[in-house]
């Protein structure tokens, strides 16, 4: 791994971790059409926390309310509701709700999953999917609801399904929250919110295979640096995308990605 490796891994890891046309499904394209071979286990670890590092910079504020708000638990019980930890402390259960299937998907269908990689066929159906799901949000970007229990249960059960290659991560769960009613910018804010204990636990998992003395210092920082960057970049862009009802036009790139990779299952 050399710098100009690190960074142009950083730059793809940056983009298609946050913009919804799935890292996966093009990881997999890549692989079939340049030869590309996914990072290192040592490196992929870099990526995402360079990723991660882009949504803490960005969510700060809410991820200062929801310290604070367990902090808050280890107090006396909030008497008013209207009080504003009360709402943090809404939003941190509803983290906690939306985890548990999340992580109970990847553990029973971990086979299942790595088998999806292999397939081309798979990868374009997801894609597609994430197309369709996209579209939607055309006519739904204007509702104006809230989050639920029941709705934190069913996008963690849809963050548990993006697992599979083509299946945006944030595409589907921004979409599938509009899509129950919830406004458009708290879809977006919940789903990157509760992605994080998924990706610090995949992050985690993947640390205990790394070869900690494999990557010299010069790429790592690159690496960390440019997808944190990268990164931050896709989220402002995403949030404009998000909050001016344009969110549908990655469909677009995603119903093209689908095709080539259906194109490539017929022909190869």
């Amino acid at each position: 791994m050399n710098v100009g490796d690190a960074l142009i891994l950083g730059i793809v890891q940056g983009l298609t971790e946050f913009l919804p046309v799935s890292s996966s499904g093009h990881l997999v394209l890549g692989h079939h059409l340049l030869g590309m071979q996914e990072p290192d286990v040592f490196f992929d670890v870099v990526l995402h926390v360079g990723t991660l590092a882009a949504v803490f910079l960005f969510y700060r504020r809410e991820l200062l309310g929801l310290c604070r708000a367990a902090l808050s638990f280890l107090g006396r019980p909030l008497p008013d509701p209207a009080h504003p930890l009360a709402a943090e402390r809404r939003l941190l259960l509803y983290i906690f709700v939306a985890t548990a299937p999340t992580g109970l998907i990847g553990v029973l269908f971990k086979d299942t999953f790595e088998a999806a990689f292999g397939s081309l066929v798979a990868v374009g159906a997801m894609l597609w999917t994430t197309a369709a799901l996209l579209v939607t949000t055309r006519f739904t970007f204007r509702r104006a609801g809230t989050l639920t229990w029941r709705r934190a249960l069913a996008l963690g059960v849809v963050q548990g399904l993006a697992i599979l290659p083509g299946l945006s991560r944030s595409g589907s769960t921004i979409s599938a929250a509009m899509l129950g009613g919830v406004s458009a910018e708290e879809a977006m804010r919940f789903s990157f919110l509760m992605s994080i204990p998924a990706i610090l636990g995949a992050v985690t998992l993947k640390a205990a295979d790394a070869d900690f003395a494999a990557l010299s210092p010069a790429p790592f920082a690159v690496g960390l640096f440019v997808s944190a960057v990268v990164g931050y970049l896709a989220l402002v862009v995403l949030a404009r995308a998000v909050k001016s009802g344009r969110l549908y036009l990655f469909s677009f790139w995603c119903g093209a990605a689908g095709a080539l990779a259906l194109y490539l299952a017929l022909v190869g």
